[in-house]
């Protein structure tokens, strides 16, 4: 559990190989805690987290989450394509949960 006004801190590394932290964003989405078999409503929370560290093509992304409003949630991050031509992340079928 966390405590209201605290702080999560999230931090992921990812082998990106010949990709570039230009082509790809990493984010964590939060939604409130789901029942077995129900669709989820709505996301709660979402925020893009930032290269912070590259070693060869291991690059750690990290990023900073107040904890404003209390609740159970789910949370995960996705893998994302980023392009200055691509006006929509949907626009590419390339997306990964991890």
């Amino acid at each position: 559990a966390f405590p209201l006004g605290s702080e999560l801190k999230p931090s992921v590394a990812l082998d990106i190989g010949e990709l570039t932290t230009d082509d790809i964003g990493l984010e964590v989405i939060f939604i409130n805690k789901q029942k077995d078999g129900d669709e989820f409503d709505k996301i709660i929370f979402k925020t893009e987290l930032s290269p912070v560290a590259i070693q060869g093509n291991q690059v750690t992304f990290s990023g900073s989450i107040p904890i404003t409003q209390s609740g159970v949630y789910e949370h995960g991050f996705r893998v994302y394509p980023k392009h200055k031509l691509l006006a929509f992340r949907g626009d590419f079928p390339l997306l990964k949960w991890i």
